[in-house]
């Protein structure tokens, strides 16, 4: 280094005067001076490039670490790679930090180095050993063997030896035996279910493992001493010589199958009840856990010699500075003439470059961009060395955080209290169509116009949060945002806030809604308006049909009321399915639709019942329109797989005018005209007068229903089905819907739209819900005791008092159990009156019941009051199963009702499922259990008795 480029060497040039004196005291200071900072400089990258390496090492430690407790959770092949892959990277990482330069010139640092990488080495073989146990469900549980090569096969053994005798009893008419053999089965059965659950208890399914277990293996105890004890009757009628040639057979082969089988599990329950049952974990507790604590302290002690290592060079330092200044207090006399004499030497080389440096330091924290001047001094230059690697450091931080916003789903945008925008990330780019260069420094209410005070939204925690006195949920803020080209989308904001360097500032997270807002837009249509045919729903229009008649009873309007019903719809459906019937209310509508008015409105009121709404219409252009409509109607034939039916319709029609009408009775009348018009011979229309009412012939008609209805109730005309309802994992049998028919007295069946919408207008549904449940708990008597029965509930009964008494003096009687009984409430039936169901479900559950919600999604409302019913199960509108094939949104709703009930712990029963694709499409949903025709046609509960005397009921729709 030359002299005049030193401090050294211009203090002499400055202080020449001084003498030769001086030269010796400063050539030794310099001379300790440039050593001490070349020596601290390499120590400071060397040190700095170990730690870097280090750094990387821990990294991929850190990775290897995540990945080996994923693995332990998942133990799928892509785990093991991802595993595989990590350990080696940390292997090749700890080689590299062995071979760093700084560690191979310290026998310090090289003796930790090895001692990583032997550990690093170690680790991965144990986990490499880890993964290999964890690949197979044989060698991670021992137990499986036994129970996929012995106990299943045993017990298909004695199964299909049972099977074989009790073919055998049947075949030769052996009533008694044949009853013994079904005991034997539903005992072995039952310890097959106890075994299972003793399984799938040791994973915590239904409980604590070992309370779940004992519980498990005292129930099996109970039901293999029955095995034992029928297997003992056996041999007593073996040995009386009363077993067939099969039996006797069959016998010994179920008896050592039995034993086998008890041997087999009594060695899987000794696995499952040890510490040993999982082998992968006492591997990791006990080997890879200890080498990877092993690793990290290899690691720290590495970490450790490095910060002493540089502790001892400042130290060193330190003292040799320290020598540096005894020296100079010896000349401190001759120091003061240099001083004096130098002074202007260090106000040009030393002062004013250090405090540029500082200004640039100070820009740099601006976040602006600092230029140094070129440093003429060694120790000048070291600073700006030193100052242009904080701000490399520094620009790389600032270049990671930038890089994670800029990747962020979201957009982040940060602005001041004026609005003025400071950070603008990549995702908000893209979503306003406007780079960041042109965002930053201009307001954001530019892009934001209703953002005019963030402060208002500071704390927001999204569509989640909860209003804290209400209880409801708050909504979600929704603003209208402006991109670059002009166009506008709708913008969810979040904001949140800070005080940096005493200013406050805003950091906003802005989303484009604008699919999830046309969603909810299309959901709230579908709330509207019927799902199948498009047009308004019953609730739509009685809402509407509420403002109409409040107009009419101000003056001058008048309208009437079409109430419409299709005469052959029920033979349709019984005859070719559901899927036809609702391919006539699709063509019946369009048909309707044509026909309509443009200001009219058309509405299903349900099943095959539609209502038009004439708007300034009186009673002539009532009949003239009803009457169109019935032509067109009448012009109308289904063509089904080959076969034409003529569908048809009658229609009621009924006028409003200021007469002050309410929408019931007006929707009443136009009811009894439609009743009128079938009675009429059915394809003709009616229009109400007030006649009607005083018509004899109605009257006494509508008297003989409510007989009929009432004898069947007396003599118990009515006949019980059952629909099963299975698992949809394994088809077990969850248990029965409980269906309800009624018998016409000429050896036919009348289905419920027959009779219940006669009795809920006579305030006999309560009476009928009755019968069925008295019926059903006296024929579950007879039925195995883990049996279901699924009984519904008309809307009547949810206001019965004293129905919870009834069933609780029925179960009294009976003995049966609570549990074995669900009550199903219909959706539009639990909405009507949220207060009395809810009442009626916490009743129910107290006495043991189960409740379910029934069709539910037919109506899209609001999963809101869910948490107001506690109920047991979800069981899916049927319309929904069949449509959700076809239309997406169809399948998102049932996708979401049944995550909804995995989420509140309710499970879900699909029903109406006639089809493979469809149960094949609400297994991958993961719903819980399936009914309809696909997986069990309706069956009579109890066998058919002689009804011939039954008088005859006449109530078809």
């Amino acid at each position: 280094m030359k002299i005049g480029n030193s401090l050294r060497g211009r203090f002499l040039a400055a202080g020449l005067l001084l003498g030769l004196l001086l030269l010796a005291m400063v050539l030794y200071s310099q001379s300790l001076l440039q050593q001490t900072a070349r020596s601290g400089f390499v120590s400071i990258e060397q040190s700095q490039t170990l730690q870097d390496s280090a750094q990387q090492f821990v990294w991929a430690l850190q990775q290897a670490e995540s990945q080996l407790y994923h693995l332990i959770v998942t133990a799928d092949r892509a785990s093991r790679d991802r595993l595989a892959t990590r350990l080696d990277v940390m292997v090749e990482r700890a080689h590299a930090l062995r071979s760093h330069p700084a560690v191979t010139a310290n026998d310090r640092y090289s003796g930790h180095a090895a001692e990583l990488v032997q550990l690093a080495e170690q680790l991965r073989t144990s986990a490499a050993g880890l993964a290999e146990v964890s690949a197979r469900v044989e060698t991670r549980y021992p137990a499986i063997p036994i129970v996929l090569g012995d106990l299943y096969p045993t017990s298909q053994t004695l199964l299909e030896a049972l099977q074989l005798s009790l073919a055998e009893a049947e075949q030769n008419d052996m009533g008694e035996m044949r009853l013994l053999l079904l005991d034997l089965r539903h005992a072995w059965i039952q310890q097959l279910m106890q075994t299972r659950l003793f399984f799938a208890n040791r994973f915590g399914v239904y409980g604590t493992p070992q309370e779940s277990m004992q519980r498990n293996l005292s129930d099996r105890r109970l039901f293999l001493a029955q095995v034992n004890h029928y297997f003992a009757q056996l041999e007593q009628y073996e040995k009386a010589g009363r077993l067939g040639f099969q039996q006797s057979e069959a016998l010994p082969v179920m008896r050592q199958a039995a034993e086998n089988y008890e041997r087999g599990f009594r060695r899987a329950a000794t696995i499952y009840r040890s510490y040993g049952w999982r082998t992968d974990l006492p591997l990791l507790t006990n080997k890879v856990e200890p080498l990877l604590r092993e690793t990290w302290s290899a690691a720290q002690r590495l970490s450790d010699a490095t910060s002493a290592t540089l502790r001892s060079g400042i130290v060193d330092a330190m003292g040799t500075a320290q020598l540096l200044g005894h020296s100079l207090w010896l000349f401190a006399g001759l120091f003061v003439l240099l001083l004096i004499s130098g002074y202007y030497v260090f106000e040009r080389f030393i002062r004013h470059p250090l405090m540029q440096v500082a200004r640039a330091l100070e820009a740099e924290g601006r976040g602006e961009e600092a230029t140094l001047p070129p440093a003429q001094a060694a120790e000048t230059q070291l600073l700006v060395r030193a100052f242009e690697g904080m701000r490399r450091q520094v620009r790389s931080r600032q270049s990671r955080l930038e890089l994670i916003l800029d990747n962020a789903h979201d957009g982040v945008i940060t602005f001041d209290r004026e609005g003025v925008i400071e950070t603008f990330n990549q995702a908000a780019e893209i979503l306003f169509g406007v780079p960041a260069g042109e965002a930053i420094g201009h307001n954001v209410r530019q892009l934001v116009p209703e953002l005019s005070d963030p402060e208002t939204l500071v704390g927001w925690n999204g569509p989640d949060a909860c209003d804290t006195l209400t209880g409801e949920l708050m909504e979600e803020p929704i603003f209208t945002a402006h991109r670059h080209d002009g166009s506008r989308f709708s913008l969810s904001v979040k904001v949140g806030a800070l005080n940096l360097e005493g200013r406050r500032l805003y950091t906003a997270l802005v989303a484009d809604v604008s699919e999830r807002q046309s969603l909810l837009r299309r959901l709230q249509r579908l709330a509207m308006h019927d799902s199948l045919t498009g047009v308004y729903n019953r609730h739509s229009f009685q809402e509407e049909l509420k403002r109409v008649v409040e107009r009419a009873a101000r003056g001058g309007h008048a309208y009437s009321l079409l109430y419409i019903d299709l005469d052959n719809f029920k033979y349709v459906n019984d005859t070719f399915g559901h899927q036809a019937g609702d391919r006539v209310l699709v063509e019946v509508t369009a048909l309707l639709r044509q026909r309509m008015r443009k200001g009219d409105l058309i509405a299903r009121l349900g099943g095959d019942e539609f209502a038009v709404l004439l708007y300034e219409s009186g009673e002539e252009q009532g009949v003239l329109a009803a009457e169109g409509y019935r032509q067109l109607l009448a012009d109308y034939t289904l063509h089904h797989e080959g076969s034409a039916v003529d569908v048809g319709c009658s229609i009621g029609i009924a006028s409003l005018g200021e007469e002050g009408l309410g929408a019931e009775e007006l929707v009443a009348r136009a009811d009894l005209a439609c009743h009128i018009a079938k009675r009429k011979g059915r394809n003709c229309c009616h229009l109400y007068h007030e006649e009607d009412r005083q018509d004899s012939a109605t009257v006494s008609s509508d008297m003989g229903q409510k007989r009929c209805i009432v004898e069947a109730i007396e003599k118990d005309l009515f006949v019980l089905e059952r629909q099963p309802i299975v698992d949809a994992a394994d088809s077990e049998l969850l248990g029965y819907e409980v269906l309800i028919r009624c018998d016409d007295g000429k050896g036919g069946l009348i289905m419920p739209s027959g009779f219940l919408p006669s009795a809920e207008r006579f305030n006999l549904a309560a009476a009928i819900d009755r019968w069925v449940i008295e019926r059903t708990v006296s024929l579950a008597i007879a039925e195995p005791d883990n049996t279901l029965f699924s009984i519904n509930l008309s809307a009547h009964s949810l206001s019965d008092a004293g129905l919870p008494k009834f069933i609780t003096r029925l179960l009294d009687r009976t003995g049966i159990a609570p549990s074995r009984l669900m009550f199903e409430i219909t959706e539009t039936a639990a909405i009507g009156d949220l207060g009395a169901t809810a009442a009626l479900v916490s009743l129910l559950r107290t006495l043991g019941c189960r409740t379910a919600i029934d069709n539910f999604g037919a109506g899209y409302s609001s999963f809101a009051y869910l948490r107001h019913l506690p109920v047991d199960y979800i069981k899916l509108d049927g319309a929904l199963i069949r449509q959700m094939q076809q239309d997406p949104v169809m399948h998102t709703i049932a996708r979401s009702i049944i995550d909804i009930a995995a989420a509140t712990g309710r499970r879900t029963i699909a029903e109406q499922v006639e089809t493979a694709a469809e149960q094949r499409m609400l297994i991958d949903m993961r719903v819980d259990y399936l009914q309809g025709y696909h997986t069990g046609r309706p069956e009579p509960l109890w066998p058919k008795t002689d009804r011939a005397s039954a008088p005859e009921i006449l109530l078809y729709s």
